[in-house]
């Protein structure tokens, strides 16, 4: 049985607690070690990335989730369809590279 959208405030407030528990929880243990290690390592210089990361990333990580959950399809399989060239390394999109690409320069951190 599918429920209708709700249409009165009153109804809509009715799903800001789950959906404040939801967001409340993207924020990981990642995020709070990050950030000061960031501002200790580079100051003010990158304030402006730290604002836009943790502005723009609940906004992103809502709109995969609701792909995911209307389309039945995981994370990495809604990621394989995202238009681009693909490669000839597994049939990967451009998109798998370039997140391998971001992941690098803390697989080979150097103190």
């Amino acid at each position: 049985m599918k429920k209708s959208a709700p249409n009165s405030l009153i109804e809509r407030l009715k799903y800001i607690g789950p959906s404040a528990i939801v967001t409340g929880s993207v924020v990981g243990s990642g995020s709070i070690v990050m950030t000061p290690l960031l501002g200790a390592a580079a100051g003010f210089t990158l304030l402006w990335w730290l604002l836009l990361s943790i502005w723009t990333k609940p906004i992103i990580q809502a709109e995969i989730s609701r792909y995911i959950v209307v389309t039945k399809k995981t994370f990495l399989e809604a990621f394989a369809e995202i238009p681009g060239p693909k490669t000839n390394i597994n049939g990967k999109t451009w998109l798998f590279w370039f997140m391998f690409l971001g992941v690098l320069p803390a697989i080979f951190e150097c103190e």
